[in-house]
């Protein structure tokens, strides 16, 4: 968790930062003593590369603040106005660096969040059926799927902010893989919604909830217009779970020369 922000030779318009910036990134709090540091629970801002270089080799999560001027080699998060960073941004960069999926909402029975390495157990559990297989493409070998994983995580939670996502009940157990990915679908690059559920879970309604909940995280927070969900014609829970959700059919497209049919939802 981030609880603390050590603010330490930072440019800012006045040399100081405004004093009801405090607010802004609560429940943290803002520190300009190392004494007072700590890598578990701190982030690290400011304008001095080679400081902030130290402190990565310690552990912690940095931020670099450019006056526009100022190149940081080989750091991935920058800002040019530290002013406009709210606790979300800076809880967000933490989470990255740290390796903490980050929440992403909460259903009545269940919790969405970015899934991690430590789900690939539970992945496979959740692959083994014939259904899954059916229609969705296996998982590799685990060496190679954790690959992949760390490759995903970093290559869509953090440059999309959104993905498939892991799905757990309220105790914790991973029940399904729900979330949004890019599809190319008739020449086109769309955002298509994607679910999977244990079957252990399916007949509750779990899919309609969880979707629910993610149509309408994808139209306030994501700022997205227009949902797709493409699946077999005989898929016919996947088809009652897309017609429950209000997507409306259109044409059908092919895909590795499989005919699917296409749902189409607007957002918003």
């Amino acid at each position: 968790m981030l609880k603390n922000i050590l603010i330490t030779h930072i440019y800012t318009e006045n040399d100081n930062l405004p004093k009801d910036w405090q607010s802004d990134v609560l429940p943290a709090r803002i520190i300009v003593s190392e004494e007072d540091a700590d890598a578990l629970d701190t982030l690290v801002v400011s304008s001095d590369g080679e400081l902030l270089a130290r402190y990565a080799k310690q552990g912690f999560a940095i931020l670099g603040v450019s006056d526009g001027d100022t190149y940081f080699d080989g750091l991935k998060y920058v800002t040019y106005d530290v002013e406009d960073c709210d606790y979300d941004y800076l809880f967000e960069i933490f989470c990255r660096q740290k390796n903490i999926p980050m929440k992403i909402l909460e259903t009545e029975r269940t919790v969405v969040r970015e899934m991690t390495t430590e789900d690939l157990p539970e992945l496979y559990d959740l692959y083994d059926d014939e259904l899954v297989r059916k229609y969705v493409e296996n998982l590799y070998d685990y060496e190679q799927e954790k690959e992949y994983l760390i490759k995903y995580i970093e290559g869509m939670y953090c440059f999309y902010g959104y993905g498939m996502w892991a799905v757990l009940n309220r105790q914790g157990k991973l029940i399904g893989k729900i979330g949004i990915s890019n599809r190319n679908i008739d020449g086109v690059m769309c955002t298509e919604l994607g679910y999977i559920v244990h079957r252990d879970y399916r007949g509750i309604g779990i899919a309609k909830e969880v979707c629910n909940a993610i149509l309408k995280y994808a139209a306030e927070k994501l700022k997205l217009k227009d949902m797709y969900i493409i699946v077999e014609p005989d898929n016919e829970r996947s088809v009652k779970t897309a017609l429950s959700l209000g997507f409306v059919e259109e044409n059908s497209v092919k895909i590795d020369n499989i005919v699917h049919n296409k749902y189409y939802l607007r957002l918003g």
